[in-house]
């Protein structure tokens, strides 16, 4: 127990002789980057990852159910989209909704389309 006293007493005493001149520079140079930071104009993205005129047309998308024999490269030009996404009945596909994409189910006994939908 004495000796736990003691290293929390020499801790102590040791933090108190700690030079304060690195603590006062810190802020400063913090403030200095903070401000080059906003010296800087803001990126502009010119990235056509979400171009609109590559949104899929859900009504042309509902059209390819009950079609069979249709590669990836037709499906996308009949639906107007960019991304291409295939999956079987049952089998898991991420959920987030990208507008350029088409995503088709097809059953794997008959390769007919079962369902389709954009995003």
């Amino acid at each position: 127990m004495k000796r736990y006293i003691c290293v929390g007493l020499l801790i102590s005493l040791l933090s108190a002789c700690s030079n304060n001149k690195l603590n006062s520079e810190f802020p400063k140079q913090v403030q200095g980057q903070q401000q080059d930071q906003e010296l800087k104009p803001p990126v502009t993205s010119t990235s056509k990852e979400w171009d609109s005129s590559f949104d899929c047309d859900p009504i042309k998308v509902k059209n390819l159910i009950g079609k069979t024999g249709l590669t990836d490269k037709q499906v996308l030009s009949m639906t107007n989209a960019r991304v291409y996404r295939s999956a079987y009945v049952g089998e898991p596909v991420t959920e987030e909704f990208r507008p350029d994409r088409v995503t088709i189910v097809i059953d794997p006994k008959t390769k007919r389309i079962v369902a389709s939908s954009c995003g």
